[in-house]
């Protein structure tokens, strides 16, 4: 009897039903058929499946790319442009062109323009000062009773009156759609008072609140699945795209405005894994989503949420 050979192949989930290592593609299949926004991969070596079901992040291929070759990332946070990737400049620009809440970038394999388009980024963990391991240890969550299926909306928006003058004043408000006792109106008490600095509080403060309501309950207690809408293409571009090139909080602290992102980037950071963690216990499979909406277009929630934020700054 011949020996049974070891596979050739290892699957891995990195977002689906139940992530893991699965050593035949049907069983991979069960965990992602009809999960939106599952995520898979095969690999030669266990190693390297495992790493991308902690990370998400595909090894980039060994081998130079050929000369002049190009592949293009899309990372959207609008709904209504997917997030992609292209082979061509004229293909990523007609997908982008005059579409707003996308990033997009360059990159010499296919693999890198992959991982920046399902948000994958290299140095979430050093930016967050931990490891996946000990982040696990921390907020894993046993299997529920019954799988969360709520689902709670926030909206966050910041304000500045004389913008960028000496008698500027700025403020913030971050709306509950779901669970409006929640909401919140503060005034931006650091200088300087602009548009941006207010922003990027306020969507700092929607995801400090987003996380203690993840974390300082009980292990069993139910956990909606949010959603952060902003219509701030600053604060959109920081946290889709810009903050990857950072490898460090110190690094990142070389950007403008560096007091108030570097605790956006890692509030982020907090909520985006404690959702890949934990995406098993939602049905269907959950991840965190930050989406770019219109401003000033009759939206309820983003409107409630301006009307906050011109409140705190008034009051300043």
């Amino acid at each position: 009897m011949r020996p049974k050979r070891t596979p050739s192949k290892f699957y891995a989930v990195h977002r689906g039903r139940q992530p893991g290592v699965f050593r035949d593609w049907a069983a991979c299949r069960e965990q992602v058929t009809g999960v939106r926004g599952a995520r898979w991969a095969a690999f030669r070596t266990q190693h390297d499946a495992e790493q991308f079901v902690r990370s998400g992040l595909r090894a980039a291929a060994p081998a130079p790319a050929a000369r002049g070759r190009a592949f293009y990332g899309v990372r959207s946070s609008n709904p209504a442009v997917p997030s992609a990737v292209f082979d061509t400049w004229a293909a990523c620009q007609a997908h982008v062109h005059r579409q707003r809440g996308v990033a997009f970038r360059k990159f010499p394999t296919r693999d890198q323009a992959e991982n920046f388009a399902h948000g994958a980024a290299a140095h979430d963990w050093a930016l967050l000062e931990t490891s996946p391991d000990e982040f696990a240890r921390a907020h894993k969550l046993p299997p529920p009773a019954a799988p969360f299926s709520a689902r709670s909306v926030v909206y966050c928006d910041g304000s500045a009156l004389a913008n960028g003058s000496a008698r500027a004043t700025a403020g913030i408000g971050v709306y509950f759609r779901d669970e409006p006792d929640l909401s919140l109106s503060e005034p931006l008490t650091v200088p300087p008072y602009t548009n941006n600095r207010a922003e990027v509080l306020a969507a700092s403060r929607a995801l400090q609140l987003i996380w203690r309501n993840l974390t300082a309950v009980p292990a069993a207690a139910p956990r909606p699945l949010y959603v952060l809408r902003t219509d701030s293409e600053y604060v959109v571009r920081l946290l889709s795209a810009l903050y990857t090139a950072y490898d460090s909080p110190a690094a990142l602290a070389a950007v403008s405005n560096s007091d108030l992102v570097v605790p956006l980037v890692q509030h982020y950071l907090r909520v985006k894994h404690w959702y890949l963690l934990n995406a098993a216990c939602f049905d269907p499979p959950a991840e965190f989503a930050l989406e770019w909406v219109r401003g000033h277009d009759n939206e309820p929630g983003n409107e409630e949420a301006d009307r906050l934020a011109r409140e705190a700054a008034a009051s300043a």
